[in-house]
């Protein structure tokens, strides 16, 4: 998926170390084109840069059951 593609309200997953972490897509920021807002886990809005959401968006976890078996893959080896 392209960062162009996203929709406000899209899910998107990231590991980090053994968590994995869940973000709704809010919105370009204003102003900037570089930035894009996404919602936390717990409401809180961030900016994300392009590279880091583009990098996110490679990893094709369209579901939190596809981010646990990356994840479980990943300390299986």
């Amino acid at each position: 998926m392209k960062i162009q593609d996203l929709k406000q309200g899209d899910t998107i997953f990231k590991i980090s170390g053994f968590d994995i972490l869940s973000y709704k897509y809010f919105c370009v920021l204003p102003g900037n084109n570089n930035y894009h807002i996404l919602i936390d886990n717990f409401e809180r809005p961030f900016r994300m840069y392009n590279e880091e959401l583009q990098n996110m968006l490679n990893l094709e976890l369209k579901t939190y059951d596809d981010a646990a078996k990356v994840l479980i893959d990943k300390f299986q080896q």
